[in-house]
């Protein structure tokens, strides 16, 4: 069996860049997520297998001085940090200006205040899935990025989004951070990157 960086076809420069921040053990990749520094999870992937802890954080900065960061990328999955920089590799063109964060499946407002914190003079990149999970997902990391708390619920064709007494809704299939900044009038540099050709994420792209 080959390993699942051969598989997806990630190339030997981003291996080599990554290579400090994943292990590889009988072709199973692992990516470690902490919550603390008491608790901690990992990411696995081996052949058609990918687990993928609810929440905790994966990050990859190559600069130990986070205030030189000037571009925070976020994901769900350490597989598709590396799938995304192995189609966007002009993003590690200035390596000491970027982090690249996986969050797991269910991130929250502290992980995206905790990463503000570290990271005060970064603009943030949503490369989240593009389906409505990852759309709702760009929609709640915007506001939590400005300390505001979102609820959501979805019944099939439309997304209910409420902040504080503001209820707003929208079709299922129009949901999409720029909606949402319009009709909430959030004002935000958040940005979301979608890989193009109607793939649903940069690692379906890869398969």
């Amino acid at each position: 069996m080959i390993n699942k960086l051969d598989q997806l076809r990630i190339s030997i420069p981003i291996r080599q860049m990554f290579a400090k921040c994943y292990l590889i053990e009988q072709n199973r990749i692992c990516f470690l997520y902490t919550r603390n520094e008491f608790s901690y999870e990992y990411e696995t992937a081996v052949g058609r297998n990918h687990e993928v802890p609810l929440s905790g954080l994966f990050v990859v900065a190559f600069c130990n001085l986070p205030r030189l960061v000037m571009q925070v990328y976020l994901f769900c999955t350490g597989l598709e940090m590396l799938c995304f920089c192995n189609l966007r590799p002009d993003v590690l063109n200035n390596q000491i200006n970027v982090a690249f964060v996986a969050l797991g499946l269910c991130p929250d407002q502290q992980d995206i205040k905790q990463l503000r914190t570290r990271y005060p003079f970064a603009n943030f990149n949503c490369v989240f899935g593009n389906d409505l999970l990852g759309k709702v997902l760009d929609c709640k990391v915007a506001m939590w990025y400005h300390d505001r708390d979102l609820s959501t619920l979805c019944d099939g064709t439309t997304v209910i989004f409420k902040y504080e007494n503001k209820v707003i809704r929208l079709n299922a299939d129009r949901v999409s951070l720029d909606i949402f900044k319009r009709t909430m009038r959030l004002k935000t540099n958040i940005k979301t990157l979608k890989p193009a050709g109607g793939f649903i994420s940069f690692l379906a792209k890869h398969q």
